[in-house]
């Protein structure tokens, strides 16, 4: 007997049950099959006998899924009751059932002990899954006992092995379509805008949220070369694709697209190729709308600018307050000064000469300026005058910089001055590490702007900043933080360091994930650091490193490329656009 008689070769399902995969043959409710019935006639032929059956055995009952009566015994019956089934045994044991004569075997007398009964011969070959379910028998059943040969058994066996094989067929059929159905509800009810397009950039499949965006249904469209609609979304996604067509790779961007109603959506497409086995490229896209999305993130990163400031509220205070009182101390010195020699504005004012003066007494009240006073007067107000000046303008900085820093910035990056966005940040933050830490700054003087987003910037500075703070004021020691700048070719380095604590080993891979912090409950999210490295690796395409020793310090390195990367692929598209119109 050949050795896969009884197993197709590969699986076709992942069905874990003889219940399941039964199901999926589609035979227990419809118990017909061409292919299954000219498998019997063939068995009743070679075998030479009237009757030949696919069983298909279930916890309840037996149906033939194909059957062979030439003498009409059966009288048309498709179902017989699991106890009344010698199949069942082929079933329960998963191996061959050999009954050369009925009337002397115990499982035959076990389901029917009428000495009339007309199955005197019986053979049974077990019909097992790819998985290794066995489903049921291909039997031969003879009205008379009779000797089976090896080779008929054999030739059963091979005829098994094909019914088997009918049955994973079927069974992958079914768990195809079950995976298309699902797979088509599973994108049907995605966010994204998919589609499939041929080389031509033909419409070959668009999932549920395509006709919602487009407005038009999905089996219109479908066959429609995309570029011929007027959406902007289509002529871009028409563009990336002309584009992943000619390089072959995937690609990304996010496009912000005007809608026919003048409003700004938005959108991220990622755009790849898919091979086929014919040879013909295809290309598939999904689009996300990010509206929203980057929306409530504008929102949030404001609240948090904002908290930031509100937490450094007390310390931004007290640098406004001290040139504040220095300033209405010398306004108050300046005003006294005024008072004292306001007699001379009032002499010049009546037109009166030295003469009349001294008649009228004036000169007594000019005679109390003294040398002294006037030598005295003339050094301290121009420096009261000076030092006025110099406290307006750092209060007008330190507001200039919390301006600057709590701006919220526009949905589009622009080109930015990271020197002076860490100059502002490290004035809001002053408060923060000047009593803990002595700063030192290096800044690249040759340091090109950088296409960024500089709002969101300015938070990651501030995290990395108050960190650095609050960790040389837990060592318990005058620390040093230095910020530094540098350009390096397509890209600038912001490295800010400190001589604090230092982050243990074991910790240092969580500290980007959301939520982990260190700090006592009520003193940190533990958002910080994994808003950074989301605005810097994910919003600009930068690099956020961090090199730590304990008990040394720690060194956050930000790397950013100069020219952004929010425009290539955007430039490519529109390129892209404008040769296709």
């Amino acid at each position: 007997m050949t050795s896969n008689a009884f197993h197709a070769l590969e699986p076709t399902s992942s069905l874990r049950s003889r219940t399941e995969a039964l199901a999926a043959t589609e035979l227990m409710d419809a118990p017909t099959s061409v292919v299954l019935d000219r498998l019997t006639r063939a068995a009743s032929r070679l075998l030479g006998v009237p009757v030949s059956l696919v069983s298909l055995v279930d916890d309840y009952r037996q149906l033939f899924a194909g059957v062979t009566d030439r003498d009409n015994v059966l009288q048309g019956a498709r179902e017989t009751r699991l106890r009344d089934s010698i199949c069942r045994h082929v079933v329960e044991s998963s191996a061959p059932l050999i009954i050369p004569d009925t009337r002397c075997s115990d499982i035959a007398r076990a389901i029917n002990t009428d000495p009339g009964w007309w199955v005197k011969s019986y053979v049974g070959v077990p019909l097992a899954t790819a998985d290794g379910i066995t489903l049921g028998a291909l039997c031969a059943i003879d009205t008379v006992p009779r000797i089976w040969s090896e080779a008929e058994i054999e030739s059963l066996g091979d005829l098994a092995f094909a019914a088997a094989a009918e049955l994973d067929l079927r069974i992958s059929l079914h768990q195809r379509r079950l995976s298309e159905t699902r797979f088509q509800a599973f994108m049907d009810h995605s966010p994204v805008v998919a589609v499939l397009l041929d080389r031509d950039g033909i419409l070959e499949y668009a999932n549920a949220m395509f006709g919602i965006h487009f407005e038009v249904p999905v089996q219109q469209a479908v066959g429609r070369s995309i570029s011929t609609m007027s959406d902007p979304l289509a002529q871009a996604i028409a563009a990336q694709c002309a584009l992943v067509l000619r390089s072959g790779q995937c690609a990304e961007c996010t496009e912000t697209l005007t809608t026919p109603d003048g409003d700004e959506r938005q959108w991220l497409l990622y755009t790849f190729p898919v091979n086929t086995n014919t040879g013909q490229g295809a290309v598939g896209t999904v689009a996300l709308d990010l509206t929203q999305r980057r929306m409530l993130e504008r929102q949030l990163q404001q609240s948090q600018k904002l908290e930031a400031i509100g937490q450094l509220a007390s310390g931004i205070a007290h640098e406004i307050n001290t040139p504040s009182q220095y300033v209405s101390d010398n306004v108050q010195f300046l005003q006294q000064v005024f008072n004292e020699i306001r007699w001379v504005l009032d002499d010049a004012r009546d037109g009166l000469d030295r003469s009349t003066l001294e008649r009228s007494g004036a000169g007594e009240r000019r005679n109390e300026m003294t040398p002294e006073t006037a030598a005295y007067l003339a050094d301290e107000v121009p420096r009261a005058f000076e030092q006025t000046i110099e406290g307006m303008q750092r209060i007008a900085g330190i507001v200039h910089s919390i301006k600057a820093f709590s701006h919220p910035g526009g949905a589009d990056a622009e080109d930015a001055d990271i020197n002076a966005a860490l100059a502002n940040t490290l004035v809001v933050a002053r408060n923060e590490w000047k009593f803990v830490a002595v700063l030192e700054t290096n800044y690249d003087p040759t340091l090109p702007p950088v296409r960024c987003f500089p709002g969101e910037l300015n938070q990651v500075f501030l995290n990395i900043i108050v960190n650095a703070a609050q960790a040389m004021a837990a060592s318990l020691r005058q620390g040093t933080l230095r910020v530094t700048t540098r350009a390096d070719g397509e890209q600038v380095h912001i490295i800010i360091s400190d001589t604090g604590t230092g982050i243990p080993e074991r910790i240092r891979d969580k500290i980007f994930n959301p939520f982990f912090t260190t700090k006592p409950v009520g003193t940190g999210t533990g958002q910080g650091l994994a808003i950074s490295h989301t605005v810097v690796v994910e919003k600009h395409g930068g690099q956020l490193t961090c090199d730590s020793v304990e008990g040394v310090g720690t060194a956050f390195t930000i790397t950013l490329p100069i020219k952004g990367c929010f425009d290539v692929a955007r430039q490519d598209v529109r390129r892209l656009s404008e040769e296709a119109a």
